[in-house]
């Protein structure tokens, strides 16, 4: 009985939702301002060059008070540069492409050319005086020369923004 009521409950609004409203094509002006976060963690280490990197939008975009853009949206990179750190100091380096936000109704917004760069610090210093010093302490500096510079990673929960590359119309489903 009680599955019944709710099972009804949900119907009226359902019904409500598809009777009083409708499709309003909004236009989405070049330059609009986009916040977004990645979830995961991404590191140069583990991941190759063409493999894709999903961010998600952090807080949802109105234009005229309507909601155009939700928040979770999906917004979709590529990794253009993917090296790990390396021995005798070097550090890592690491470059996402930002091209485009999908709609949870599957329409695409084009993004602004966004490239987000990582580069680890170098530590180049550090086997040179590892040398130097092995210089005077024989066979104390020769492990220095295998010590790697910092890896490049984007941290999970990093924050940026993007901007829509063109004018674009969108659909959107409006309160009547």
């Amino acid at each position: 009985m009680l599955k019944r009521i709710i099972l009804l409950i949900v119907s009226i609004i359902c019904i409500q939702y598809i009777l009083f409203s409708q499709d309003t094509t909004v236009t989405i002006s070049a330059g609009t301002y986009i916040p977004i976060t990645n979830l995961n963690e991404v590191r140069a280490s583990k991941v190759k060059q063409g493999e894709p990197v999903e961010f998600i939008v952090s807080q949802s975009v109105r234009i005229d008070n309507i909601e155009v853009i939700p928040y979770n949206s999906i917004v979709r990179g590529v990794v253009r540069e993917a090296k790990k750190s390396k021995i005798f100091g070097r550090g890592g380096k690491l470059k996402i492409q930002i091209e485009n936000l999908q709609l949870q109704n599957g329409q695409t917004i084009p993004i602004a050319n966004k490239t987000l760069n990582f580069d680890g610090d170098n530590r180049s210093w550090v086997p040179w005086a590892g040398c130097i010093g092995g210089v005077f302490l024989v066979g104390t500096g020769l492990g220095l020369l295998f010590i790697p510079g910092e890896r490049a990673e984007i941290p999970a929960g990093y924050s940026t923004s993007v901007t829509v590359s063109s004018d674009t119309d969108i659909k959107v489903k409006v309160k009547k």
